[in-house]
């Protein structure tokens, strides 16, 4: 599998593409059954979710590795390292 293109990305509202001078088009989005409003937010929720990836599978994994230090002194939520695993298994695309 090839890798995607570095963060950080930013939009026009119907396009995604790189930060910075490249002219290079990452995706087109089409006008959804919610419309133009539809649209433009599910853009703007794209480029949020990919530019925090690396910040929250950083934070995941940190989180994690405290954890597996420690132990898990969240004793009334009990799956807390379990979910943080999940997470960080589906942000690698595992």
């Amino acid at each position: 599998m090839s890798e995607h293109t570095p963060s950080e990305w930013e939009t026009d509202g119907q396009h995604l593409f790189p930060v910075g001078d490249s002219p290079n088009i990452l995706a087109c989005l089409y006008v959804p059954r919610g419309g133009t409003k539809v649209l433009i937010a599910n853009a703007l929720f794209i480029v949020r979710a990919c530019n925090a990836h690396n910040d929250l599978l950083a934070a995941c994994e940190a989180a994690k590795a405290q954890l597996d230090l420690i132990g898990n002194p969240f004793s009334d939520v009990p799956d807390v390292t379990l979910q943080i695993e999940a997470a960080i298994a589906k942000a690698k695309g595992e």
